[in-house]
């Protein structure tokens, strides 16, 4: 973006110089890793883009993004922000007036103030502060929650992933590559120095993820990350004459969806009539689950996966019948095939989900 002074400026403090940056730590069945400096909605964006498929090849370590994100903003918490589980920082995170001022890019602006609220100059917003000019080209709705955000990190920090690709396509764990590509973000070396710096901590430091079902002990795992909440609703009436065949569990947009069992991921589906975005889990004993309404797929997973019990699915949301409402899973349980008898899953939700 080539913006001299913004947000993440000012935080520079002590500059670190980079070495080469280490291998990263190996992930585990539940698909994450976690670093005490990070929030774990900011890791999860930064591990998500990083698995991403790029048409261009480019590949872009999640640690330099988690860089960027911490020189920037502190990961959305600057200045007593502080990202919600939906990843929206609130309040939103405005830069300076870029108005030439010395050490500032001059870019007068762009938006009509649609972005940053400054109708008169361009400011940085966001999280990982992107620019209004960077964010109409690479702006990009990256959780499907229907909206794109620059508040969000979701959104925000694949619009960070295009901007270095641009400046430098390839594989950006490579320290030259990398700094190379920081200049598209940020002309600074005292930048670079410091997104460098923090990238190799977080590479050196983060740790696996411990699976995050509540009760591992019972006969399924919780299907959805705590905070939980669900009543037994197995049966209720639905328009058009239907039953509810199943359990919805509420939880915050974006929160991770686990696999209740161990087992094989038979088929992923998108617009998928009144389920949305869905996807059905046979477990080794023979059973099946149905998940629906999800806003997102776990990174890297493809139908004919095994999946550990615990393991990472997708993240909640509200596609399908869901828009309009409130964030939830909508799941089904068939113990005797996929064609078989829907049975209440309540008892064993119940169970698996303490204090929901």
């Amino acid at each position: 973006m080539r913006v001299l002074l913004t947000v993440g400026a000012l935080l520079l403090g002590v500059l670190l110089t980079p070495l080469a940056l280490p291998a990263a730590p190996p992930a585990t069945t539940s698909g994450g890793l976690r670093h005490p400096d990070i929030p774990p909605v900011a890791m999860a964006a930064y591990l998500a883009v990083a698995a991403a498929d790029r048409a261009d090849g480019c590949a872009v370590p999640w640690s330099l993004l988690a860089g960027i994100g911490k020189v920037e903003s502190d990961h959305g918490r600057i200045g007593g922000r502080a990202p919600g589980a939906d990843g929206v920082v609130r309040p939103p995170v405005l830069g300076i007036a870029l108005d030439g001022r010395p050490g500032v890019a001059a870019i007068p602006d762009t938006d009509g103030g649609a972005l940053d609220g400054d109708a008169v100059w361009d400011r940085a917003v966001g999280p990982m502060q992107v620019i209004p000019t960077t964010w109409a080209r690479h702006g990009t709705d990256g959780d499907g929650d229907g909206v794109a955000d620059p508040q969000d990190l979701h959104d925000a920090v694949p619009v960070a992933a295009a901007v270095l690709c641009a400046g430098s396509p390839g594989d950006l764990a490579v320290p030259a590559q990398a700094r190379e590509a920081l200049r598209a973000y940020n002309a600074s070396t005292a930048y670079a120095d410091a997104v460098l710096g923090h990238a190799t901590s977080y590479l050196a430091e983060a740790v696996p993820v411990e699976i995050a079902t509540a009760d591992l002990g019972g006969p399924v795992a919780c299907p959805v990350d705590p905070p939980v909440t669900f009543i037994d609703s197995f049966g209720f009436p639905r328009p058009g004459g239907r039953r509810h065949q199943g359990q919805d569990l509420f939880a915050a947009h974006g929160q991770p969806l686990r696999a209740v069992a161990a087992g094989t991921v038979t088929e992923m589906r998108t617009g998928a009539g009144l389920g949305g975005t869905v996807l059905w889990l046979r477990t080794d004993a023979g059973e099946w689950w149905y998940y629906a309404h999800l806003s997102s797929f776990a990174p890297d997973l493809r139908p004919g996966a095994r999946v550990a019990r615990g393991a990472l699915l997708g993240h909640v949301g509200t596609t399908g019948n869901a828009a309009g409402t409130s964030p939830h899973l909508h799941i089904q349980h068939r113990p005797t095939g996929r064609h078989g008898a829907d049975v209440n899953p309540y008892p064993l939700l119940d169970r698996a989900c303490p204090g929901h």
